[in-house]
């Protein structure tokens, strides 16, 4: 994947990556803040920040008319937040390459943030609150991130809490927006068919409608893992339970980064994993069970995720945990690790077919990590990991006294959860 990066005059960053095989164009505009940024009476400000940007701006002042402005000519918008970065998109058919930029670039640097679509935009969030908790499987992933990242800004939730966004006021917004939404802490991909457009002209383009103030890029964040076992649980009345069990790991910049995926993906990445062979096909405990290695820029998480039915929890922690010792006691085959080296390289080359995925990924690559990495480049990296740099990673991060569960279920307490583990010998 070839791609030219340029810096404009006021800072922003912008990567362009023009293709030949479609006539559609993704526009990819990422600001470098996430909810690991945010002050903790605030929590939930960037993704109110995202919400706001739908909601009228200087020359499209209502929200039907920012909605109307793309789906006339029928392009698709969205946004997302994560803990470390918003990003909000545009694809559309390349002919009308020039509006998506004048759509993003009016949304994000003149918002109206109207008083009462303020107002009514915090009951929206609080109704999505409420349903993001709604959800078992995504419920007990944040209860995780909270007992892995204890006392961090990292442990925050994304969308904050009902009573965080209670706090949010409109002043609050604006400062926010003044503080973080600053050129050099933006990052814009342009990825698909330019519509005979040079290089050149894209740049200039960009300089014409982003005119973001330049800031301060300097951000505080407070990171680390707990270095102590844990459980946390949520007693609810459901059909299932779902458990995660896992460590800290690496981050996005660890050395041992490739080693862990590799790793996680012999774990539990695919049906032929040993986590989905043992915990589902040969006991039939588990539907949904998968391992994964996931980063932020200065840590990460190893863990493995299961929906188990009620009356099996005792035995799938057990077959769960007794499968991270087996990774630690002896070492992978040869054959697990080429299969998993090309799960992964597969899985690369795959997302390169959709515009969408390669301009989230530089975007994504460029705010979190500050570099974007050759496609060739990781491949290699991936292809040079061993059996026993596999085995470095196990003794590392799996250490049993730091091991963290997080379980959501009918019944569950931490004490009922500990009297299991007791049992196994770890």
């Amino acid at each position: 994947m070839e791609y030219q990066k340029h810096t404009l005059k006021n800072g922003l960053r912008i990567i362009i990556v023009p293709r030949k095989d479609t006539e559609a164009v993704a526009v990819y505009l990422g600001v470098g803040v996430g909810s690991r940024y945010e002050k903790e009476h605030t929590a939930g400000i960037s993704h109110f920040a995202e919400h706001m940007c739908f909601k009228g701006s200087k020359k499209r002042p209502s929200a039907l008319e920012v909605s109307e402005f793309i789906e006339d000519i029928g392009g698709i918008v969205n946004a997302y937040t994560s803990k470390e970065h918003t990003s909000y998109y545009v694809k559309i058919a390349s002919t009308h390459l020039e509006r998506a930029f004048d759509y993003l670039a009016d949304n994000l640097i003149n918002p109206l943030n109207d008083p009462v679509e303020f107002e009514r935009e915090r009951g929206v969030i609080i109704e999505d609150l409420k349903m993001h908790k709604d959800r078992p499987m995504e419920e007990v992933a944040e209860l995780f991130e909270e007992a892995l990242f204890t006392e961090t800004n990292l442990a925050r939730r994304i969308g904050g809490s009902v009573e965080s966004v209670s706090n949010i006021t409109l002043k609050d917004l604006n400062a926010f927006e003044s503080d973080y939404y600053f050129s050099e802490n933006c990052v814009l991909a342009v990825v698909g068919d330019l519509n005979g457009m040079s290089e050149s002209q894209i740049v200039s383009m960009a300089e014409r409608y982003f005119c973001f103030d330049k800031g301060d890029k300097s951000k505080a964040k407070h990171s680390g893992t707990s270095d102590q076992f844990k459980i946390i649980s949520d007693a609810r009345p459901i059909e299932q339970t779902n458990i995660i069990i896992g460590f800290g790991g690496p981050s996005l910049l660890a050395e041992d980064r490739y080693a862990a995926k590799v790793m996680a993906m012999v774990l539990g990445g695919g049906m032929s994993s040993r986590m989905f062979t043992e915990v589902r096909e040969k006991r039939g405990l588990a539907y949904a069970i998968f391992s994964s290695c996931q980063g932020y820029s200065d840590t990460g998480m190893i863990y493995t995720q299961a929906g188990i039915a009620n009356n099996n929890l005792s035995e799938s922690i057990e077959t769960i945990i007794n499968e991270y010792k087996k990774m630690v006691e002896s070492k992978i085959t040869e054959q697990e690790l080429s299969r998993a080296k090309e799960m992964i390289k597969g899985g690369l080359l795959i997302s390169l077919e959709d515009s969408d995925e390669i301009a989230d990924m530089l975007v994504s690559m460029e705010l979190d990590q500050g570099r974007i990495l050759n496609i060739k480049d990781v491949i290699a990296r991936v292809e040079a990991v061993s059996v026993n740099d596999v085995s470095k990673i196990t003794n590392k991060y799996f250490d049993f006294k730091k091991m963290l569960v997080s379980v959501v279920g009918p019944h569950v307490t931490e004490q009922k959860i500990a009297s299991i583990i007791e049992k196994i010998n770890i």
